[in-house]
């Protein structure tokens, strides 16, 4: 039995350009020693970036390692390093793409 032909949305493509660009400006921060700050989507990011912090939402970039099908990776990578299977999962898995540099 043949898979049916998997249909992408337009704004699919767009949320990808989006999110790659905020991922290459944090690690452009990253790189030029910029503080980072991990948050929650209720922090209010205005502070931050009049701070000159630039914002990481933990929940989203896991999510986006499980889309490219990674997280079980780098959790794994975290806990080998130390980290506890206890911590939650989204952290775990942030941790590991540290570890992993991901």
């Amino acid at each position: 039995m043949e898979k049916p032909e998997r249909k992408r949305l337009a704004s699919a493509k767009m949320l990808r350009e989006i999110t790659d660009a905020y991922d290459d400006e944090g690690n452009r921060a990253n790189e030029e020693g910029k503080p980072l700050c991990w948050i929650t989507a209720q922090t209010p990011v205005e502070l931050l970036y009049a701070a000159g912090v630039f914002p990481v939402y933990p929940e989203n970039h896991s999510c986006s390692c499980a889309s490219r099908h990674i997280s079980q990776e780098l959790i794994e990578s975290a806990e080998a390093h130390g980290i506890s299977s206890d911590l939650c999962s989204y952290a775990t898995c942030d941790i590991g793409s540290i570890f992993e540099q991901k």
